[in-house]
């Protein structure tokens, strides 16, 4: 893929415009993404501009919100003067420029409907335009973003063969692989092979288990860095951690919690890392498999793991990322790509390190949790002030509750009181919880509007590991995020 061109009215829909960049920039990178307020270069010509980044670019996304199609001129609106002012109606106008420019060079036009907007009618667009009423659509939605958004992430990867070229090419080339297929046949019935001769019987079950037959084995060679007596080392290997790597662009700090080599067969190692991703940004970010590569002596392997979550901006979370080695492995680098950014992280194979032990909680809140009758009720009634939205936030109950045999629950009933004139958010995304340094995302799933002057209760929850010493409850309004450290010593009633 060449490049996305994000086409759009920048009074109809630059908010949403400005969120959904951030998201493509995070899953395709900054080159791939072209917006014309940012991309252009101060002096640089903006027409020109916008024909060499349609040149460039296979997907061109319209953009349609509320005031797309009626947005008027700035001489004033239809009522105001006999001839219409519709901005559409103007041959000069660089949405209708960059629109038809990309219908007529046969680009992929996808129209992404923001603000509960719909679709127009060919009848409504001028002439050389009608051909977008006949694109399907992809809404997204306040409040579906994140889902919404990666649809039209994965909408924009697919690249399906289609046209007479494609037909006549996938024709041929079944052709071939029948006539290869009956030639085989025919040779099979012709001169019949004996069962442990045959193809398929050769081939393996599971190639990565599988051994070469000794008389095919590959030399023997000893590499600068193999340990002295790995072959007889007693797996799993606990290799050296702690190492980390941060993606400027993203804002994304990836750490290594554990590293271990275990032995998948004869001649292949499991090199098996525990990864946290700590997301700094505003939205969510994909933890996943195609983050990672393995360079094994400057080759470049993928995980045999089945990583793929997402982690919700200023959060955190952790991962198991898993890629097979041969066991003659010399220089072994972690790498990380996310859009246009790599970063390494080399893996020391020599460095041996014991089992590393959990964080231990005080005495006395182990003997808390150990001898305590579930739920716990914690400290109350405190609260924090955000001065530029006037919203207020109190804990109205806090507890303490045991999901399973190493997890506690965090649950907490909060009141909002809204002292501004609009709706105010009320949702999982104004919260995080600090966990021994680590910020988490809620488990819950508020998500609710609180009027201007009024006030609301909502449920927010947390997971924590049994072994937590220290919690803090993070409000995040703009740039005010207060704090509100949380007592985990039980309340006694």
């Amino acid at each position: 893929m060449s490049g996305i061109f994000i086409c759009y009215r920048r009074e109809d829909s630059a908010g949403h415009v400005g969120r959904l960049r951030d998201r493509l920039i995070t899953r395709f990178g900054r080159r791939q993404v072209f917006e014309d307020i940012d991309s252009i270069k101060p002096g640089e010509d903006f027409t020109q501009a916008i024909k060499d980044a349609m040149t460039s670019c296979d997907v061109v996304l319209v953009v349609i919100g509320k005031q797309w199609l009626t947005a008027f001129d700035a001489k004033g609106s239809s009522a105001a003067v006999s001839k219409p002012t519709r901005r559409l109606d103007n041959p000069r106008d660089f949405v209708r420029q960059e629109i038809a420019a990309a219908l007529t060079s046969k680009r992929r036009v996808i129209p992404v409907l923001v603000q509960g907007a719909t679709m127009p009618n060919q009848e409504d667009l001028p002439e050389n335009l009608q051909g977008l009423a006949l694109h399907n659509a992809i809404e997204i939605s306040d409040g579906r973003w994140d889902y919404d958004v990666d649809r039209l992430a994965e909408a924009i990867q697919k690249k399906p063969l289609v046209g007479r070229k494609a037909l006549v090419a996938a024709s041929i080339g079944l052709g071939v692989i029948a006539f290869g297929f009956a030639t085989y046949l025919i040779f099979i019935r012709s001169n019949p092979l004996s069962p442990e001769h045959s193809f398929f019987a050769r081939l393996p079950v599971n190639p990565i288990a599988s051994e070469l037959p000794r008389s095919v084995q590959p030399p023997e060679r000893s590499g600068p860095k193999q340990k002295a007596g790995a072959e007889t080392a007693q797996y799993p290997i606990h290799l050296r951690a702690n190492q980390e790597a941060r993606l400027i662009t993203t804002n994304h700090i990836y750490k290594i919690l554990s590293a271990e080599l275990d032995r998948a067969n004869s001649s292949t190692l499991l090199l098996r890392f525990v990864v946290r991703l700590t997301n700094g940004g505003n939205y969510d970010a994909n933890f996943w498999n195609a983050s990672f590569r393995l360079l094994v002596d400057g080759v470049s392997r993928a995980p045999i793991s089945d990583l793929n979550e997402l982690v919700a901006g200023h959060s955190a979370k952790e991962g198991t990322v898993e890629f097979t080695v041969p066991d003659k492995a010399t220089d072994v680098v972690l790498q990380l790509k996310v859009g246009g950014e790599i970063a390494d992280i080399p893996i020391d194979l020599t460095e041996t390190h014991s089992q590393p032990k959990p964080v231990a909680q005080t005495e006395q809140q182990q003997s808390n949790f150990r001898n305590a009758k579930f739920p716990i009720r914690l400290q109350a009634d405190q609260e924090v002030h955000l001065t530029r939205s006037d919203h207020t936030y109190k804990i109205l109950s806090a507890e303490l509750d045991r999901p399973n045999s190493s997890t506690l629950l965090v649950r907490f009933v909060i009141r909002l009181t809204n002292g501004g004139n609009y709706d105010a958010n009320f949702w999982n995304a104004s919260f995080r919880l600090l966990v021994d340094g680590v910020p988490r995302a809620p488990i819950s799933d508020l998500n609710e509007l609180v009027a201007g002057h009024s006030a609301k209760e909502g449920t927010v929850e947390f997971t924590i590991p049994e072994t937590t010493t220290r919690i803090v409850l993070q409000v995040r309004g703009g740039d005010e995020v207060p704090e509100i450290p949380i007592d985990l010593t039980p309340v006694k009633l």
